[in-house]
């Protein structure tokens, strides 16, 4: 692209069929999903006092490309949240809003680079967070991210440390009230991690969350005698949020700081047969229209998924579709007892025999790969279940 230029770690939010590219620049980019062409516009900015107090210096409070923000559209407002910039690799919590209507950009809360002090009222400085809005349109939520202090530490900036820090926390920002409040993490919910797939499905009015990695969660692979830094996911998780009308929560909180906005707020984990391999960066989308939940792509370093050693790295260019047991979730039609024997389990394939999980060998029969087995003894055993279940035939 001409404008914006090669990017990494960017992201687009849809507006009135046009789907915007924010990096930080005056200049903000879009494509016009009708017209099927790229555009611009120039947006504005005047410093407060109070943005002069949050360290910014000029007439602009991004000091360079900005990458790995949140970012959301409620009604003609894009709000945006931290990220890393030119002058800090750890991330920031400057959180912005711009009005779409007269291209006007205003600072709600946040430092453009972290102070020596948290501010412990608003979310801290963080990359790669989730985000969605809450069904009322008033709440704009963030979830978990991480501080790149490995980062900042290669570049002798403030807050480095030799290893990155995955935050285990939730906020929201009422939109009308223009507060912060923590949330708490009612059920089961999923591990800090950074650069998951997020999304919110306004029909089944739940938040879902696959993957991502946490920064500083070791793996160990006995077999190999390794140990890595990092641990990538291939977990599914579903938040039911606070229903907006139900009653306030009348029993009281043991802190202050953290509050819940009713008691049905609840973090589930989705149990299921087959799942994609673990991988970060991997994009979660719900069709408004439908409620079917896609996901596609992603990339994993192959050093922490031991059965791909013979990649450095592997991107994935591949679409899942999550299908859940409950109305509204497209479940109808699948076949459980074929799911258990023939889905792919992350990076591996079960054997339709045995159950076992490895990198085994597809059938070459007439189902064109429906079936995995783990040796010449499995394919024996299993054949005539296979062949009357998927109508297999061997090839000529």
């Amino acid at each position: 692209m001409s404008s914006s230029g090669a990017f990494l770690n960017w992201s687009f939010v849809v507006y009135n069929n046009k789907a915007f590219l924010f990096n930080g620049r005056r200049q903000l980019d879009y494509f016009d999903l009708v017209q099927g062409k790229w555009e611009s516009i120039i947006t504005k900015y005047t410093p407060t006092s109070e943005d002069r107090k949050a360290g910014v210096t000029g007439s602009w409070p991004w000091p360079g490309t900005v990458t790995d923000s949140a970012q959301q559209v409620v009604g003609d407002k894009l709000f945006v949240f931290g990220g890393a910039h030119g002058k800090t690799s750890i991330g920031c919590n400057l959180f912005m809003e711009l009005d779409l209507k007269t291209n006007t950009w205003r600072r709600l809360t946040g430092y453009v680079v972290p102070p020596p002090e948290n501010d412990y009222s608003c979310p801290g400085p963080r990359k790669n967070a989730g985000s969605w809005v809450g069904k009322d349109k008033n709440r704009f939520y963030l979830l978990f991210g991480h501080c790149s202090r490995d980062g900042a530490y290669l570049k002798n900036e403030p807050h480095g440390s030799t290893e990155a820090y995955g935050f285990d926390d939730m906020w929201s920002w009422d939109i009308k009230k223009e507060k912060w409040r923590r949330e708490r993490f009612p059920g089961n919910p999923p591990c800090p991690r950074t650069e998951f797939g997020c999304t919110y499905n306004e029909k089944l009015n739940k938040v879902i969350v696959f993957g991502g990695y946490n920064p500083s969660l070791p793996t160990t692979v006995l077999s190999k005698s390794q140990s890595f830094n990092y641990s990538y996911f291939a977990d599914t998780f579903t938040y039911t949020p606070p229903d907006p009308d139900a009653p306030p929560r009348t029993t009281p909180l043991s802190s202050p700081n953290v509050t819940d906005s009713a008691e049905h707020a609840k973090w589930r984990q989705v149990l299921t047969r087959g799942f994609p391999t673990y991988r970060c960066q991997a994009q979660l989308m719900a069709d408004d229209r439908t409620g079917k939940t896609y996901l596609f792509g992603g990339f994993t370093n192959t050093d922490f998924v031991p059965s791909r050693g013979d990649y450095i790295s592997r991107t994935f260019g591949d679409v899942w579709q999550l299908k859940l047991d409950e109305p509204g979730g497209f479940f109808e039609g699948v076949n459980l007892e074929e799911e258990a024997r023939t889905a792919k389990a992350g990076p591996w394939q079960r054997c339709f025999s045995c159950g076992d999980t490895g990198p085994w060998r597809k059938c070459g029969g007439t189902c064109n790969g429906r079936a995995f087995f783990c040796n010449s003894d499995c394919q024996k055993d299993g054949w005539k279940e296979h062949k009357r279940m998927h109508t297999c035939a061997k090839k000529t």
